[in-house]
């Protein structure tokens, strides 16, 4: 039985145990974010990507009607 003395070993590997979770939990939520703003970038540009192609198309009509 101990009288609440701790190892500093034992301390010392918990505190390094604590530093490395709240390293990967960070990296995890870097890469959680990294993964939304590509997933919005992707979202901008297909609505980019397909306001162009409406353009194109409404441009195509009109310039056939004048054929």
């Amino acid at each position: 039985m101990t009288l609440g003395l701790r190892s500093p070993f034992l301390d010392s590997g918990n505190e390094d145990l604590r530093a490395q979770i709240n390293t990967l939990h960070y990296e995890l939520e870097s890469i959680k974010q990294e993964r939304e703003l590509a997933a919005l970038e992707h979202q901008k540009e297909l609505r980019e990507l397909e306001n162009r192609a409406e353009a194109d198309f409404k441009r195509a009509q009109v310039c056939s009607q004048y054929e």
